[in-house]
């Protein structure tokens, strides 16, 4: 329950303390990974089933959207479900997808809900992260390019890692080896 929905009230203490200590416990928040991998299954399958552009982009929505209410929408979901609204609004109405504009666009929603999310520890892990892979990826793509998806993934883990590195220090005071 704790890697799905983000339930972690169940976990014993100490196994929340071991993630904590490792550096690891970003594995038990819900966010763009899981948001992005329920959506885009949901979407592709009804694609399969011959639904038409609109009517699969509107399901994934509310679908998308639904699991991000069964998750109470922390900071990373509410971020990633904004996100990949846009995303398939902009496939939608047959425009591109900036990354930059939407996670701009996701921020401005969160704090609009809540000015004090500026401060915390998991907005700025979530969009550090996020910016980081916008900013970092295509420096180094450019670089050298990545022509298979071990080195793209070692592109934006690392561009992700430099941008959060400051917020993990400033709240946890230690870097972990394995949160890398």
């Amino acid at each position: 329950t704790a890697m799905v929905l983000g339930e972690k009230y169940m976990l014993d203490e100490g196994i929340k303390s071991l993630y904590r200590d490792n550096g690891i416990s970003h594995i038990l928040a819900i966010s763009g990974l899981h948001i992005s991998m329920i959506g885009a299954a949901v979407y592709y399958i009804l694609r399969k089933l011959k639904l038409g552009l609109y009517v699969s982009t509107v399901l994934s929505l509310g679908f998308v959207y639904s699991y991000g209410v069964l998750t109470n929408f922390s900071v990373s979901t509410n971020r990633a479900v904004v996100m990949y609204i846009i995303f398939l609004g902009a496939n939608l109405a047959g425009k591109t997808f900036d990354l930059l504009s939407a996670l701009s666009l996701s921020a401005f929603i969160i704090l609009l809900q809540n000015p004090m999310s500026l401060f915390d520890a998991g907005f700025l892990l979530s969009f550090g992260a996020v910016f980081g892979i916008a900013l970092i990826f295509p420096c180094l793509n450019r670089l050298h390019e990545a022509k298979n998806f071990p080195v793209s993934g070692l592109y934006a883990s690392a561009g992700a890692q430099i941008f959060t590195l400051p917020v993990v220090l400033y709240y946890f005071f230690q870097i972990p080896l394995y949160s890398v």
